[in-house]
């Protein structure tokens, strides 16, 4: 069977040698490789700060966070979507969190 090529990455020599130095130290999620990312993306996207974080999971958290999302707040959202999304809505105050769906169409 032919297997269709999703994406070709582009990660050449430098890349595979930054990422063995990373897995190579004693962190892996807060050293000072991930500063340096935040302080040029920070430039990069022209705004004063930036945050890196581990997962998807937790910049919705603290995206949440930093919308004030909490008690009697209403969030709606997908229920195509890995369940983290309605979930963390869940974890910052008891309020309405709708999940919207509808029926796809019939091909």
């Amino acid at each position: 069977m032919k297997k269709i090529e999703f994406f070709r990455h582009c990660i050449d020599d430098t890349d595979i040698e930054r990422a063995s130095a990373v897995l190579r130290s004693i962190f892996l999620t807060t050293g000072q490789e991930v500063a340096e990312f935040e302080r040029k993306f920070a430039v990069y996207t022209g705004q004063a700060h930036a945050v890196g974080l581990t997962s998807c999971t937790a910049a919705l958290h603290l995206s949440l966070i930093a919308l004030n999302i909490g008690t009697g707040d209403e969030v709606i959202t997908t229920p195509m979507s890995f369940c983290a999304r309605p979930m963390l809505s869940c974890t910052q105050g008891p309020h309405r969190c709708l999940w919207m769906w509808r029926r796809a169409p019939a091909i």
